[in-house]
């Protein structure tokens, strides 16, 4: 399962409706179904037409949202968090021309104190109350902030660089797994990393990419350092930059990679090296801005022992729902938790669970729309 960003779809320069639409209706057929509009603007209008010229498709994709950060002087008071949160919900709802968005995933600014999280907990009391959202995730947060938000409110999903140069570190990960937190992990191409590589170390992982490349045929630095990812965790759905149908069946055909023992230890070594940017958040005090400092990545937990992804058997959340629940709030739950038996088939089962009862949403899988891309992926 992939996620889908509709930002870098949008935002490509020259691109019609008519080419974006197609792209968007073979990730439907392709099962990646969770697409995120980011903060709004031109990914939200660009799906506004796309349901509005398939009216079915909503049945069946599952939106994510971002509040975004506020603008510095935004932040005058312990309040303003709740009006920039409910006020970027309702801009994403007007200009997707919806009633509900299904997961929203909330940016914690700094820097952080009991009261902010106050603030954002009454704003997703109330988004929840009045219908706008059904499900909460967090981005670019720390442990501590995580564990403080999820024991008022059930934390689903937490959105994180996530990529051979950008590792969260270790703590982090471990506190998402003990959660049952999914992570979303934003995967930028390597030409897109931007930082100096002084010491020739990000070099390094980007011809190590290559070389375990290389010995897979048809096989790019990109789809394994994709395939790397989803050996990292039970719970990835990882968010790769996708612009082209090109792309999204490379980035499908990334997940069907299965890395061996030694690759993924050749790889981990490198990735591994001190000037890999190790994303740590911390936070001193409840007051104190939560800082991102480099340190070096240590050994990820899981995944790795067999050489491909683990599956986790009923991965929950801390409200003790699964993640059928979370992506499939409409479905029949007891059917989808008897065909899954991991977080991966739980998600491979939602088109199927999610549109059974609808006859016009299974009817647009089938589509013409659909039909006229069904190039292979094999």
């Amino acid at each position: 399962m992939l996620s889908l960003s509709l930002i870098d779809l949008a935002q490509r320069s020259g691109t019609a409706d008519s080419e974006a639409f197609a792209l968007l209706d073979r990730a439907a057929q392709l099962g990646c179904i969770l697409w995120d509009i980011g903060e709004g603007g031109a990914g939200a209008t660009l799906l506004a037409r796309y349901f509005s010229a398939r009216p079915d498709a909503r049945d069946i994709v599952f939106i994510s949202a971002q509040s975004g950060h506020p603008s510095k002087h935004i932040l005058q008071h312990p309040s303003d968090p709740y009006d920039h949160i409910m006020t970027a919900c309702n801009t994403s709802l007007r200009q997707l021309a919806i009633e509900s968005i299904d997961l929203y995933l909330i940016t914690v600014p700094l820097p952080v104190s009991q009261a902010s999280i106050d603030n954002i907990l009454r704003a997703i009391t109330d988004l929840k109350g009045e219908g706008k959202v059904r499900h909460v995730g967090l981005q670019d947060v720390c442990s501590d902030t995580l564990r403080r938000i999820n024991s008022v409110h059930p934390v689903h999903v937490v959105s994180v660089d996530y990529n051979p140069f950008s590792v969260p570190d270790s703590h982090f990960s471990r506190t998402c797994k003990e959660l049952g937190v999914v992570l979303i992990g934003r995967h930028r191409q390597m030409s897109k990393h931007g930082g100096k590589d002084h010491d020739g170390r990000v070099a390094m992982i980007e011809r190590t990419l290559e070389a375990v490349a290389r010995r897979h045929e048809g096989t790019t630095a990109i789809q394994i350092g994709l395939a790397w990812l989803l050996s990292q965790a039970e719970d990835i759905v990882p968010m790769p930059r996708t612009k082209t149908i090109q792309d999204l069946e490379a980035h499908v055909r990334a997940a069907r990679i299965l890395l061996s023992v030694p690759e993924l230890r050749e790889l981990g070594n490198a990735i591994r090296m001190p000037s890999v940017r190790t994303i740590q958040f911390r936070e001193e005090s409840h007051s104190s801005p939560t800082s991102i400092t480099s340190q070096p990545q240590t050994p990820a937990q899981g995944g790795q022992t067999h050489g491909h992804r683990r599956c986790s058997s009923g991965s929950s959340t801390s409200s003790g729902e699964t993640l059928v629940d979370v992506l499939v709030p409409q479905a029949d739950k007891v059917k989808a938790r008897r065909q899954a038996n991991g977080i991966w088939a739980h998600i491979r089962s939602i088109l199927e669970v999610r549109h059974a009862p609808n006859q016009k949403a299974s009817g647009f899988l089938h589509s013409t729309h659909i039909a006229t891309h069904r190039t292979a992926i094999e």
